[in-house]
C-alpha cells in the first residue's frame, strides 16, 4: 500500500474509533441519567409526548 493511503488509513480508523467512543460514553451518560429519572421527568427532560 503507498505511504499517503496507509497515513489516510491509520487517520480514518483513529477518528473513527474517537467517534465511537465519545458516542458510546454519550450513551452511557444518557442511560445512567435516564435510570435515575422517573417516567415524568425523564418524557419532560427528553421533550416526549409534550
Amino acid at each position: 500500500m503507498p505511504k499517503v493511503e496507509e497515513n489516510f488509513q491509520n487517520d480514518f480508523e483513529k477518528r473513527l474509533i474517537q467517534e465511537l467512543k465519545e458516542q458510546s460514553e454519550h450513551a452511557y451518560q444518557n442511560y445512567q441519567l435516564g435510570k435515575s429519572l422517573t417516567l415524568k421527568e425523564a418524557k419532560d427532560y427528553f421533550g416526549l409526548w409534550n
